[in-house]
């Protein structure tokens, strides 16, 4: 018998009893338990930031790129140059924690400048204990909005209020507990800011469409953008969010129809379409003629003019589409609790879509070179075991597995997910794709943070929108398998910080700076850390 459709949607929640109002005693307890995955990360990066430990790829960037900076603008203000810096980012980040550092520490900022390693003076460390606290609270409140708006999704289906939070702090565990998240939260990287910025519109996006949403997404792409100026690609979803309201404006659920239907796309009155889509556009434009600004202060280029030799303009990477779903393959077994009840109704009832999908792997796993090679930019963690497989033509074996396999999971979360939050979550995913597509570098810390943070919502709607996925068994494994993976990370972030060599100064300046691997002699220095700020 064919499956008959769920209705349950984000605008129609689906109970089998009303809910009651919480009492207050139970209202504060929830709150609380909102606030335990922030905690608990503060807890492992207040003791690092205090106890001043510089090692890893993260505090190599700080003492010798962002700090700088921060230090720099703190002196400068309330006229900082933003002609050129030590960031190949926008300043946005930069900006709030020297305004900060300002107000806390004053303008005297150059406390052991004149030491051989000036990360190593007391005074300095000092100093830099506010900053990184500032910085902080980015992360913190990411993990914050992040815990609440899974929280109540869940809560808004079937599910009961403790397996609904610890559904959601089991599924934001692993992003957590990434190293590159948590390199960003104790350190002064402005990587967690910008996908702070970039969440407030994904989560909006999914949210009741509706005109005041798209002027909010559209001002939370102009702050993504201030932070790190590749996320200009989350103008995309706001986009999609506004022809969305025209043609899907209720959430009709999950069904039995094509697992993309491009009916979902035609609007039922084209003014409807162009005044939406009028607005979208209207929204983002902030973001693009700041965008704009940057690329003419700097020069004409992207990114200030000291790293102009990182990133040379019109250079790609088309191996991004397959390891980015090499990635997510990966990622999605440990969610395999939630992924496979739909990826047995994508058996049942998209089979075509399956086929589609392994073939779309193939296809994008030959697209471009994905062999690891450190002059190219496709070095890093993953790339080490890529490089012990085999390849043939510049195109890895392993990466080709793992795209077709993260494409076929790719239909199985998009059948689990209700329609119009399916073509939010596909926009998202290809606006990130393409974003990186244009970067010279394949590294997973650009991808692991949005790769994590997409699986962590894509678990949550597919929760939310099938009631059969409550059971206890299953929650069980939707528990177990993100916390499994939140270990092996956590593990791995461990080593990888306490075997690093500590981070110095090395006296980098505007104009002067590391080498690009595209530059490197063949075999890089011990010392050398390859990742650009």
């Amino acid at each position: 018998m064919p499956e008959q459709p769920l209705t349950l949607s984000a605008q129609t929640p689906r109970r089998s009893n009303p809910p009651h109002p919480s009492p207050p005693g139970r209202a504060w307890r929830a709150g609380l338990r909102t606030l335990l995955l922030a905690v608990l990360f503060a807890a492992v990066a207040m003791p690092m930031i205090f106890a001043s430990v510089l090692r890893g790829r993260g505090a190599y960037d700080q003492v010798n790129y962002h700090e700088k900076v921060v230090r720099t603008f703190a002196e400068q203000l309330p006229r900082p140059d933003l002609r050129d810096y030590l960031s190949a980012t926008t300043p946005g980040y930069h900006l709030v924690i020297a305004t900060l550092t300002r107000a806390a520490l004053g303008s005297n900022l150059h406390a052991g400048e004149s030491t051989p390693d000036p990360s190593a003076n007391p005074a300095r460390a000092r100093q830099r204990i506010p900053m990184q606290l500032a910085g902080l609270t980015f992360t913190v409140t990411w993990l914050i909005l992040l815990s609440a708006w899974l929280t109540n999704r869940l809560r808004a289906s079937t599910h009961t209020a403790p397996s609904a939070q610890l559904l959601a702090i089991a599924a934001l565990l692993p992003l957590a507990f990434s190293p590159y998240v948590l390199q960003s939260g104790v350190w002064l990287l402005p990587d967690n800011a910008g996908w702070l910025m970039v969440t407030a519109v994904l989560l909006l996006a999914l949210g009741r469409p509706s005109s005041a949403r798209l002027v909010l997404m559209g001002l939370y792409v102009l702050l993504a953008v201030w932070m790190r100026q590749i996320h200009l690609w989350s103008a995309g979803i706001v986009w999609a969010a506004g022809w969305l309201a025209a043609t899907l404006p209720n959430n009709p659920g999950n069904d039995t129809r094509a697992l993309l239907d491009w009916r979902d796309l035609i609007p039922a009155h084209l003014g409807k379409l162009i005044g939406r889509l009028a607005l979208a556009i209207l929204a983002t434009l902030p973001a693009l003629a700041t965008l704009a600004w940057f690329y003419k202060l700097w020069g004409y280029h992207l990114i200030p003019p000291t790293f102009k030799e990182w990133y040379a303009q019109g250079q790609y990477q088309l191996g991004t589409p397959a390891f980015t779903l090499t990635l997510l393959g990966i990622y999605s077994a440990f969610f395999m609790g939630t992924l496979w009840p739909s990826l047995a109704r994508a058996w049942q009832h998209h089979r075509a879509a399956l086929a589609l999908a392994g073939a779309l792997g193939i296809a994008l796993a030959l697209l471009g070179p994905t062999s690891a090679n450190y002059h190219a930019g496709r070095f890093g963690a993953i790339w080490s075991v890529v490089a012990r497989t085999p390849a043939l033509g510049d195109r890895s074996l392993l990466i080709t597995l793992g795209s077709i396999v993260g494409c076929i999971a790719l239909a199985g979360w998009l059948a689990g997910i209700p329609r119009r939050e399916r073509w939010i979550m596909l926009a998202a995913l290809a606006g990130f794709i393409a974003s990186q597509t244009f970067n010279q570098q394949i590294w997973q810390r650009y991808h692991d943070p949005f790769v994590l943070l997409w699986l962590a919502l894509a678990a949550t709607l597919t929760n939310a929108g099938n009631p059969t996925n409550s059971s206890p068994r299953l929650i069980r494994l939707q528990i177990i398998g993100p916390i499994t993976l939140a270990l092996l990370l956590a593990t791995w972030t461990t080593l990888a910080i306490a075997q690093s060599p500590p981070a110095i100064d090395q006296g980098w300046r505007i104009g002067a700076i590391q080498k690009a691997p595209s530059s490197r002699a063949p075999t890089p220095t011990p010392n050398a850390h390859p990742d650009p700020p």
